[in-house]
Parts: structure tokens; C-alpha cells; sequence
């Protein structure tokens, strides 16, 4: 694990310099400390008794700098047979190295059977124009995406297991403020 100086920029993926350097106050990216950390799957946790994990999971939430597409593909068993809804942060610029990107991450979500919903995005504007944001509309660097079952749907063909998981569906779009797709 890469601790950066804003320890919300660490990452298990290495800082991409050349890009981060292109805005203000980059040195929130250099690294203060590097730390090996043992990981597991998420399909690993679920289930094991050793940790008390729930016994149904609908939403997933992940914001790791760079690794969530990892995460993902670490909890496909889980994504495919119990989750609903996914909230994931999405890079469209890699801001670490080797880090994939929101067309990767999207498309394993469509290959697992969601659909987006909702995008989020944060654009940063250039060094050259710190004094004067407002001048432009900076890069589209990252966001925050919104996946969801959706049994209307005729590419996903997905249909709730039980009660409980379609009242999950509807719950979530609801607090996600879509209420046509809830209604």
C-alpha cells in the first residue's frame, strides 16, 4: 500500500507523477510510506464464519483509488447471486499507474449483468488555470457510478431470486432518487 500524504490518495497502485502533476496541489500524491498488507477476496470474506459476515449482501460500496475494478472482480460469486446495487468510484484518467479505467470497470459490470444508473463526475482544472477555475471546464478525471439490476432489462435477463432481493432493488433506487425506475 503506497500511504500518501493525504492518506485518501493512497493506493496499492503506484502514483502516475506526469499526470498528477498537471494540477494543483499534487504533492497530496507523494508517497510518505509504503506498507504490504494482507488482502482477500470479498467472495473469500462472505461466509466465512471466522469474521461474522452478513448472510445477504445487496450493496456494495467501493472507493479505493485505482483497485476497484480488482475488488470486483474479486467478488463476482457474490455480485452474481446476492448484490442488487453497486456504488464504485471510476478513474477516466489514470491517476496510478497500471490502474483500469471506467470502460474497464464498466464492462465487467455489464458482463455481470448490471446496468448504469447514475454518474457523478469530478473534472480538474490544469495548474495554468488555478487562478481562474471558472475559466474552464477542466479534465473529466473521476466519478462515482451507480450500477443496478434491472429486471426490465433484455441484455441483463436478470429477475429477483426472492421478495426480500426485489424490495432491496426498490429500496435503493428510492435513496438514489430514482423513483420511476422504483415505481
Amino acid at each position: 500500500l503506497h500511504l500518501c500524504r493525504a492518506r485518501g490518495t493512497s493506493s496499492l497502485y503506484t502514483v502516475n507523477r506526469p499526470f498528477v502533476d498537471r494540477f494543483p496541489d499534487a504533492s497530496r500524491f507523494d508517497v510518505q510510506a509504503e506498507r504490504c498488507i494482507p488482502i482477500r477476496s470479498l467472495d473469500g470474506v462472505v461466509g466465512d464464519p471466522a469474521i461474522g459476515s452478513p448472510k445477504w449482501i445487496d450493496f456494495v460500496k467501493v472507493d479505493t483509488q485505482g483497485s476497484e475494478l480488482d475488488i470486483l472482480l474479486g467478488a463476482r460469486k457474490t455480485l452474481g447471486s446476492q448484490v442488487v446495487a453497486v456504488e464504485v468510484e471510476v478513474e477516466f484518467a489514470r491517476l496510478y499507474e497500471s490502474q483500469p479505467v471506467f470502460r474497464d470497470v464498466d464492462a465487467f459490470m455489464v458482463e455481470c449483468g448490471f446496468t448504469l444508473f447514475k454518474l457523478r463526475r469530478q473534472e480538474w482544472v490544469k495548474r495554468c488555470f488555478e487562478t481562474r477555475p471558472e475559466w474552464t471546464a477542466g479534465q473529466l478525471v473521476f466519478g462515482d457510478v451507480l450500477y443496478l439490476r434491472d429486471p426490465l432489462s433484455r441484455e441483463a435477463r436478470w429477475n429477483p431470486q426472492n421478495s426480500r432481493q426485489a424490495e432491496a432493488l426498490v429500496l435503493m433506487a428510492i435513496l438514489y432518487d430514482l423513483h420511476d425506475f422504483a415505481w
